[in-house]
């Protein structure tokens, strides 16, 4: 089983675009959200039925060798110059969070168990090689896939670990899927400017060329003895609970 560890992933502003016309005139909106997801963590899913929207996104990249690429400085000038929500995979530093609570009345995180977040990448480079999420093809070249996804999975998440200790509504892609209901209520008596909980309903039950519900434990059949060994090494307890936990945290 031959594997690398990736490149230092660095963060990367991404085309903008709108899904629907739920999302005109975000410009006008006084309160501000921002939407934050571990990368195959349900993204467009929860854009959706907050109504955030993607057409003011942020994205990871690893092209070692690309300069373009942002700096903490670019992703903060962007964020203060930035007009209505913001949603994206948004690695965390306390430079790019301390803009976020200044400019944004709600800040949201939603994330995935990383085992999960494995296979849905997997199956995505699979259908789409040119991703951004492996743009020097790491994963896709690799003699064993899986295993590469984990290693690379694993060091996401070290890049995302400091969100768990800012100040911010938290919800994970698994209440989502297994309580759609419930995790809709929750949100609407949490943030703001979501619509009704009819709209909210409706906005999630919609299927576009970017939203497929995926599903949950997946890697119990997806994984190998072997994989799953190297998932318990890469993914500890600690770093686990980091993708699992879905405690509000109110901001005063």
């Amino acid at each position: 089983m031959k594997v690398e560890r990736p490149a230092s992933i660095r963060i990367e502003r991404i085309r903008r675009f709108n899904l629907a016309t739920d999302y005109e005139n975000r410009d006008s909106r006084r309160v501000r959200r921002v939407l934050i997801t571990f990368p195959k963590a349900g993204l467009h899913l929860y854009a959706q039925t907050l109504n955030v929207g993607l057409h003011n996104h942020i994205s990871l990249s690893r092209l070692e060798t690309d300069r373009t690429l942002m700096s903490i400085d670019e992703t903060v000038s962007l964020i203060k110059s930035s007009r209505g929500d913001l949603s994206g995979h948004l690695a965390f530093s306390p430079e790019v969070a301390e803009e976020l609570i200044k400019n944004f009345d709600h800040i949201i995180y939603a994330t995935r168990s990383l085992r999960d977040v494995v296979c849905s990448l997997v199956d995505y480079i699979n259908r789409y090689p040119t991703t951004l999420l492996d743009t020097n093809g790491l994963i896709g070249d690799a003699e064993d896939k899986v295993a590469q996804a984990i290693l690379t999975v694993s060091d996401w998440s070290k890049m995302f670990a400091g969100w768990t200790h800012v100040d911010l509504f938290r919800l994970t892609y698994e209440e989502g899927i297994n309580d759609r209901d419930g995790t809709i209520r929750r949100i609407h008596e949490n943030i703001h400017d979501c619509g009704t909980i009819e709209e909210m309903t409706k906005r999630y039950k919609r299927r576009t060329y970017v939203f497929n519900v995926g599903t949950i434990n997946r890697w119990n059949e997806y994984f190998t003895d072997e994989h799953k060994q190297l998932a318990d090494i890469c993914f500890g307890p600690s770093l686990e609970a980091q993708t699992q936990s879905s405690k509000v945290r109110k901001r005063t």
